[in-house]
């Protein structure tokens, strides 16, 4: 979600470039307030609130194009 631009992106899997990016996250002051910083730009990704509202929406869509079958009964 914060997407490969982000300075802390790493593969998944990447334990070795993980390991390096807390290590610099630890002694690196302005590579920290960076993270910091471009994580709170895209803080709304991560809201709850919004997150449901996107699937509520997302799945009103799917609806409404394709309703629900109705399910014979008896």
């Amino acid at each position: 979600m914060l997407g490969e631009e982000y300075p802390g992106y790493f593969e998944a899997g990447g334990t070795r470039e993980l390991a390096r990016l807390l290590l610099r996250a630890e002694t690196d002051a302005s590579f920290l307030a960076e993270l910091q910083a471009r994580r709170e730009e895209r803080a709304a990704l991560f809201d709850p609130a919004n997150e449901r509202n996107a699937w509520s929406d997302f799945l009103g869509e799917l609806n409404s194009v394709n309703p629900p079958h109705q399910i014979p009964t008896g």
